[in-house]
């Protein structure tokens, strides 16, 4: 049945005011994504092997917990593995604490800061760690990744910023895709108090 040329086409003119309407929200909300910092997990690029090589960056915690401030060391496949783990060490350790094979210390200076106003940060972490062996391997097409610790630090939902620094370069890690990473373990729920 064909509409009369007096009576409206509802059902079309309901389908364009849907996709103009979901195109509007669409990006109304990735105008609002870019404007905000981004919340754990998240990664930032460091080339540890530069002389001075640092971050400063921020980012939005939503829940209490414990988050892990880590340094990721790529390999970017098979062949690289073997030349990375040989950098990074591995995760064995004698009964003192130290790493059975430690790999290439980097030392890193870590502050993190809560955002407490415009015009006022609060400093809750600030120390230097010399960042020894490995704690997580993971895979990612076609190669993987190493992580080792540099800190766990207990953080409410707020606005944070890390910044982080090597305190001397790392030449052997030249031409290694190195990142600081911020993440949390998802297995446990988020604390209360």
């Amino acid at each position: 049945m064909t509409p009369m040329p007096w009576q409206p086409r509802r059902f079309e003119d309901f389908r364009v005011g849907r996709l103009l309407l979901a195109t509007f929200l669409i990006c109304v909300v990735n105008h609002a994504a870019s404007q905000t910092p981004p919340v754990p997990f998240v990664e930032f690029p460091v080339d540890v092997s530069a002389p001075s090589a640092s971050i400063d960056e921020m980012f939005r915690i939503r829940e209490r917990r414990p988050y892990h401030f880590d340094l990721r060391v790529e390999y970017v496949n098979q062949e690289d593995m073997p030349r990375v783990r040989a950098l990074i060490g591995d995760g064995a350790r004698f009964a003192d604490g130290r790493y059975a094979v430690p790999g290439t210390t980097v030392s890193i200076h870590l502050v993190i800061e809560e955002i407490v106003s415009t015009s006022s940060n609060q400093v809750l972490y600030d120390k230097v760690i010399d960042t020894q062996g490995m704690y997580v391997h993971g895979f990612k097409k076609p190669g993987g990744y190493y992580q080792r610790a540099i800190a766990s630090v207990m953080l409410t939902p707020g606005l944070y910023r890390v910044r982080a620094s090597t305190v001397k370069p790392v030449p052997e890690f030249a031409g290694t895709t190195t990142r600081i990473c911020i993440d949390y373990d998802p297995r446990f729920v988020p604390t209360s108090k």
